[in-house]
């Protein structure tokens, strides 16, 4: 049976209860009002009808019963033991595919789409516009009058259509040409921003684009709880010549605040965090006003 849920979560509350605190809450920041509020994983990251494209509600059914459920017992073994060490291979699958997936399914991807298609129509306008003008025609209707619409549900369908494509193809640049490391937090706590899996490249190289997993030296970074972040790196950079794949490394307090700008940086709106302190993300926004309202993501930091 198809899962008709309709308040369907982005980031999945598999992953998101691991950033509530004792009491069970969720401390949510707004960056472009600065609001806080107190929430929990049932209410955290999810919007009605997200994913339901043209009345078919097939995406949630399968991020729900394919990916998440599949996932949690890999996540909740990871969170018990603070090791790698432990997952087998097809538990390692497993998780490498949930970051995959929640690298494809948030609104930042959608938004992106959206930009694009809303682009290659104004090209297509302007190049229309240009030959209008060298040729003598009837008096209809201009061209600057159009107002240039994209009807969501056709976004959402191509958002889909995207990440199937494209899994396999991705799925094998992160198995063979990365390393796995957890990341402890021995300061503070992981902000969980509504984009989780976020991505940095120190080392840019031409023709390349700075952000992608067949990229050389890129850094992907996904937390799976208030105090673990999981970091998929690739075998090129020299730390994975120090240290063995799915070795488990302790974070000063510089680099958690590193990796929770880079969820600041790549959000689309909202940061949440297991304590009500977003020190760290107001510094960022103070610095980088533009991220506020104009989230872009693909940023190194």
């Amino acid at each position: 049976m198809k899962n008709k849920t309709r308040k369907q979560h982005f980031v999945p509350r598999c992953l998101s209860k691991n950033f509530s605190n004792k009491e069970g809450f969720i401390f949510r920041f707004d960056k472009k009002t600065d609001e806080i509020v107190k929430t929990s994983s049932a209410d955290l990251y999810a919007k009605r009808d997200f994913y339901t494209f043209y009345k078919n509600p097939i995406m949630e059914d399968f991020y729900s019963r394919e990916i998440e459920t599949k996932t949690s017992v890999a996540l909740r073994r990871v969170i018990h033991d603070l090791s790698l060490q432990n997952l087998t291979d097809e538990e390692i699958d497993r998780l490498l595919a949930f970051c995959l997936v929640q690298s494809q399914r948030t609104a930042v991807m959608r938004e992106g789409i959206e930009k694009i298609e809303r682009k290659l129509l104004e090209i297509t306008l302007a190049h229309l516009d240009a030959q209008d003008r060298l040729e003598n025609k009837p008096e209809g209707i201009k061209l600057d009058d159009i107002q240039i619409q994209i009807d969501p549900e056709h976004i959402k369908y191509v958002q889909a259509h995207n990440l199937l494509k494209g899994f396999s193809s991705f799925m094998q640049a992160i198995k063979y040409n990365k390393h796995l490391y957890l990341l402890h937090a021995g300061h503070g706590t992981y902000y969980l921003g509504d984009h989780p899996v976020v991505m940095h490249q120190s080392h840019p190289i031409p023709p390349y684009g700075s952000y992608g997993y067949m990229v050389p030296y890129i850094e992907i970074y996904c937390p799976l709880s208030s105090k673990l972040t999981l970091a998929i790196l690739d075998k090129n950079l020299p730390l994975t010549h120090i240290h063995p794949n799915k070795s488990s490394l302790l974070m000063n307090q510089a680099r958690v605040e590193f990796l929770n700008r880079l969820q600041v940086g790549w959000a689309s709106r909202y940061v949440a965090s297991a304590e009500e302190d977003f020190s760290t993300a107001r510094d960022f926004l103070s610095q980088n006003p533009s991220f506020r309202t104009e989230p872009d993501g693909r940023i190194s930091i």
